[in-house]
């Protein structure tokens, strides 16, 4: 999403000199496990440029399945002692992962700005796609995720009317009839000096 963070909409494509750059450090470094290796391309010299190694699945976890490759399902059978056979085809290009509600606010931004058409962001939705929690049959993780969205962009919006003087904490507390735990907690990040990191403690808050 504009202008920075991890993507709300991912296209499967199958690069072999990333993959094997990726492949030869993590040997060199003898890991065992999952990994999530993020290169990029310099365009100075062509060539693929280490970022970071994350040693974790990742929030586009559906994706690999979706082009037949079980990450998952592959580590369990590393941790019970059992091996998974190689896919008998190869990945399969084309397949879109999107995170609903990122990828949706992102179009809205850049299409504001001017840097893309509405044609463009339906074109860029074309093809089979993969949903980050939507799920007919199991439609909670989506609910969930609107829950959360909406608490945090109503915490941000009061963060911004204190920072305005447009509403005073005091007021803020008493008025909109908040526990006198989250008043603190809001309160708290507003001293905060950490940046946004504000949101996740109010978002924690509510998720206990």
């Amino acid at each position: 999403p504009p202008d920075f963070g991890s993507g709300s909409s991912c296209l499967s494509a199958w690069r072999s000199e990333p993959i094997d750059s990726a492949i030869r450090v993590l040997k060199e470094l003898k890991y065992h496990g999952m990994a999530e290796p993020e290169l990029k391309k310099d365009p100075r010299d062509g060539v693929y440029k280490l970022l970071e190694i994350n040693a974790r699945t990742t929030t586009q976890c559906m994706l690999p399945p979706a082009c037949g490759i079980e990450t998952e399902y592959t580590a369990y059978l590393d941790a019970i002692g059992q091996c998974q056979e190689p896919p008998a085809t190869p990945p399969q290009n084309g397949r879109l992962w999107i995170d609903e509600i990122a990828d949706t606010l992102s179009c809205i931004k850049h299409v504001r700005r001017g840097t893309l058409g509405i044609k463009e962001a339906a074109r860029s939705r074309r093809g089979k796609k993969i949903y980050a929690t939507a799920a007919w049959d199991d439609p909670l993780p989506f609910m969930v995720s609107l829950v959360r969205f909406a608490t945090m962009h109503w915490f941000s919006a009061m963060v911004r009317r204190v920072q305005e003087n447009r509403i005073s904490p005091s007021r803020w507390h008493w008025k909109h009839c908040a526990p006198k735990q989250f008043a603190r907690l809001f309160w708290f990040a507003l001293q905060s000096k950490q940046g946004r990191s504000w949101a996740f403690f109010p978002a924690t808050c509510l998720r206990k």
